[in-house]
């Protein structure tokens, strides 16, 4: 079942962000716009880590710190910028 609801969760919560930053003026638009391209950031992060660095990218590169730490790292901005946004959603 995660197979099947992953791709719609990682598709269906930056659409809805992009539809209240296109719906939106202000504010609401900024934090909006920024939580959904973080939210992209986020799960191309967990693709990255899961599909390509794990096999390959360790390899091509040669240095194992590199591997281990770029996923997680794009994870931590991501949830850095989503909480960026979702601060300035709640301002007036």
């Amino acid at each position: 079942m995660l197979y099947i609801f992953a791709p719609i969760y990682a598709l269906l919560i930056p659409m809805f962000f992009f539809l209240i930053a296109w719906k939106f003026a202000g504010h609401i638009r900024a934090g909006a716009l920024l939580c959904s391209i973080d939210f992209m950031i986020l799960y191309v992060g967990r693709t990255l880590h899961a599909t390509l660095i794990k096999p390959w990218f360790e390899q091509m590169v040669g240095w194992k710190p590199i591997t281990l730490l770029f996923p997680p790292s794009l994870v931590l901005l991501a949830l850095f910028f989503i909480v960026s946004g979702s601060q300035i959603l709640g301002r007036r």
